[in-house]
């Protein structure tokens, strides 16, 4: 991870014209990051928190009433608390929410039924 400072002064480099050719040889940083650097930069205006990776994308409210409903209804599906919350995201990211709750659908499409006898 590139620090602060450094990319504190490549951007102001860059606003001030210096090529990215001469920021390389000063700072020790490839041209691929001091570019990407001064578009996060432009993007987000601010050099902090670089954090890569996608944000969540459902609200703790959502969050905590995925996990009431499975407490409620133990059986439910994965399908069913998506549709019933309307929730935005895909089946393994409620898959792995539950998980880290350490919470486990009894009921699933996957599971083989029982012979009728």
């Amino acid at each position: 991870m590139i620090p602060v400072e450094v990319r504190k002064i490549i951007v102001e480099s860059r606003i001030k014209g210096i090529s990215a050719e001469e920021i390389k040889k000063v700072t020790g940083v490839s041209i691929s990051a001091i570019n990407s650097i001064v578009r996060n930069y432009k993007k987000r205006g601010t050099l902090e928190g670089n954090y890569p990776g996608r944000q969540p994308t459902i609200t703790k409210e959502q969050r905590k009433a995925m996990i009431k409903l499975v407490k409620d209804r133990p059986d439910i599906t994965i399908n069913e608390i998506i549709e019933e919350l309307n929730l935005p995201i895909k089946k393994s990211r409620v898959s792995k929410i539950l998980l880290e709750e350490k919470m486990y659908l009894k009921k699933s499409r996957f599971m083989q039924r029982s012979a009728e006898k």
